[in-house]
């Protein structure tokens, strides 16, 4: 484009300018990609650049405009945007592979309902087999005293003795007992651990429940080692609980001082004053006035 210009002095000077209107040329990979929805989105930039005529390389430049989900499920388009240094934007579209997050959800959560409605059917249906061959109204009832049972080696083991009891609507618990079969082997002389199973069969041929047994054979020492450990245990938890109880502190009873009773005063004994006897009051005896002896004369010596 020319452009003319006056100048002051009336000179015509003619300038020649050239403008950059040419955006950059993006490129990418032929190799396909795949994006999960709200993953990273670094690896749709890897192996994408931007070359310019004027400016050169401006892979710099390079972003993601948009991801663009396809009507097409599985598929996106992505628009890549670069710019030279004239500002010159220039778009380019990518075909690529595309998980939404709501499919992936969905797809797992379908997975998880058939996992789970296959799961629960297998369930009943052993549930309906179970109970199929475990009820039988003709069949006998094995109820056993005990499912573990220890013994030390050489110790004796009565298989009857386990079992509490057995009932039927036609044998009589006798006869049972005497058709008791316990199904394992066991050794009361070989320290181990033996599983067994019990149950009875009638006259009808109709088995009972199976009921399991498990057999300990242990050494004596270990026995003798197990109750001292045992007794030692039960000693530390009384000691433990001993501990734990309050100390009672005895009650001070307060030492009753005896008592002083005041002295009863005695009252001062004065001296009795025994009231003076009264002695009669002497009368002073009157004597009879003497009268004077009227002196005789004396009579004169003859």
């Amino acid at each position: 484009m020319g452009i003319l210009s006056v100048g002051f002095a009336g000179i015509i000077v003619f300038s020649i300018m050239t403008s950059d209107r040419t955006a950059p040329d993006i490129s990418f990979p032929d190799t396909e990609i795949t994006y999960t929805e709200g993953s990273d989105t670094a690896s749709l930039l890897e192996g994408v650049s931007a070359i310019d005529d004027c400016n050169g390389d401006v892979s710099e430049s390079v972003c993601i405009d948009s991801i663009i989900p396809n009507t097409d499920e599985g598929k996106a388009t992505v628009v890549y945007a670069a710019y030279d240094f004239s500002n010159n934007v220039a778009k380019a579209k990518r075909s690529i592979a595309y998980v939404a997050t709501d499919s992936q959800e969905e797809s797992a959560s379908d997975e998880a309902t058939e996992e789970v409605v296959e799961n629960t059917e297998s369930a009943i249906e052993a549930e309906a087999e179970t109970e199929e061959e475990t009820i039988n109204p003709e069949a006998p009832v094995l109820v056993m005293a005990v499912n573990e049972f220890s013994i030390e080696t050489g110790g004796p083991f009565t298989p009857k003795n386990r079992v509490q009891s057995v009932e039927d609507d036609v044998d009589s618990s006798d006869y049972l007992m005497n058709h008791l079969q316990v199904v394992g082997d066991y050794d009361i002389d070989t320290a181990g651990r033996y599983e067994l199973d019990y149950y009875v069969v009638d006259s009808s041929g109709n088995e009972s429940n199976h009921e399991p047994m498990t057999l300990i054979v242990e050494e004596a020492a270990t026995t003798q080692q197990r109750t001292t450990t045992t007794q030692q245990t039960n000693r530390t938890q009384n000691q433990t609980q001993t501990v734990q109880q309050p100390v009672q502190q005895p009650v001070q009873q307060p030492v009753q001082q005896p008592v002083q009773q005041p002295e009863a005063q005695q009252p001062e004994q004065q001296p009795v004053q025994q009231p003076e006897a009264q002695q009669p009051e002497q009368q002073t005896a009157q004597q009879p006035e003497t009268q004077p002896t009227e002196q005789q004369p004396e009579t004169p010596a003859q």
